[in-house]
């Protein structure tokens, strides 16, 4: 089993923590990953590690094994480690010569592959992704999404735009995923009792409620959302305006009307579905420096013929390159 806590301190100084990547060592170490064996891998780079040898791609290498032992509950002890190989370890991790490209591949390398191994084990919905699951909280993917933020943060736009674009992606699914386990129930309800009356509950106004989650429903055209309290009073306002005019009251259909037209004019869907929008202004918010370079292009040929395609078919756009 492998340990990460030495990485996310501070390593041992080495005049010698170099490791060629020609050298036998480090091709020995290439052949386990080439043929998927990260287990062996990682017990040749624990080699070099009580060496005090500490390449950075390595250190990717291992932390892979890690993850896959371990499951996305150590994805905040990963961001940890590598936010520690930037920070305070920087000078004792090789290799010296191209710090910056070897920790943006391996950074990149080590986002796409989890990001893929997630995504393939929730596809599939077979054991290991139950494990997973069952494993995660909305605290601990809350806790992943706020380190990974603060390690790309730290990256500058044009060195470590591929390892961006790699951790962009496994926030998106982290996102994705935390909004699942959010919608998770706690507990089971419990039956009540034989004999006593069940509890009465408060009928939604208009069959609308406050939604935990944004979700697909079984019926086309419909799904589940968060909506904020002032959408709420919107609901029962329409409600009321069908009630008075059924009753042929039409001196209070009037006023109900005048105030539901006012709001419908100055209606804003960021503020009455905020849960709706929260993902994305946060992924803008996180991801904003390494956007802007792209809204300058807003009139280049490329872009028109992009958004052409984005506007008649958003699954092929999402797939070009």
């Amino acid at each position: 089993m492998t340990s990460i806590e030495f990485l996310k301190n501070e390593l041992p100084t080495s005049d010698d923590n170099e490791i060629d990547s020609v050298s036998p060592d480090f091709m020995a170490i290439v052949e386990e990953i080439d043929k998927g064996d990260f287990s062996s891998a990682a017990k040749l780079i624990e080699l070099q590690f009580n060496q005090d040898r500490y390449d950075i791609r390595l250190i990717g290498y291992y932390l892979y094994q890690h993850y896959l032992e371990n499951g996305a509950a150590t994805l905040p002890d990963l961001a940890e480690a590598l936010l520690a190989a930037r920070n305070i370890n920087r000078e004792r991790i090789g290799p010296s010569n191209k710090q910056d490209r070897y920790y943006n591949s391996t950074l990149a390398w080590l986002g796409t592959s989890i990001c893929e191994d997630l995504t393939y084990k929730k596809k599939t919905d077979g054991t290991d992704w139950q494990n997973i699951y069952g494993a995660l909280s909305p605290d601990i993917v809350q806790v992943t999404t706020e380190r990974f933020s603060d390690l790309t943060n730290s990256l500058s736009d044009a060195t470590f735009k591929s390892s961006g674009e790699a951790i962009s992606r496994l926030l998106s699914f982290l996102r994705e995923l935390n909004r699942e386990l959010s919608a998770r129930p706690s507990t089971a309800p419990e039956e009540s009792e034989a004999g006593e009356e069940p509890l009465e509950h408060p009928e939604p106004v208009d069959s609308m409620s406050t939604i935990g989650r944004l979700n697909p429903t079984n019926v086309p055209g419909r799904m589940e959302i968060d909506v904020s309290a002032k959408f709420i009073s919107l609901c029962e306002k329409l409600s009321a305006f069908e009630q008075v005019v059924k009753a042929a009251d039409f001196r209070k259909a009037a006023m109900i009307s005048n105030d539901i037209m006012s709001e419908i004019e100055s209606f804003d869907p960021r503020e009455n579905f905020p849960k709706l929008f929260s993902s994305f202004f946060g992924a803008l918010t996180e991801h904003v420096n390494l956007i802007t370079p792209y809204w300058d292009q807003k009139e280049t040929l490329e872009w028109k013929m992009r958004e052409q395609l984005y506007k008649v078919d958003l699954p092929s756009f999402i797939k070009s390159n």
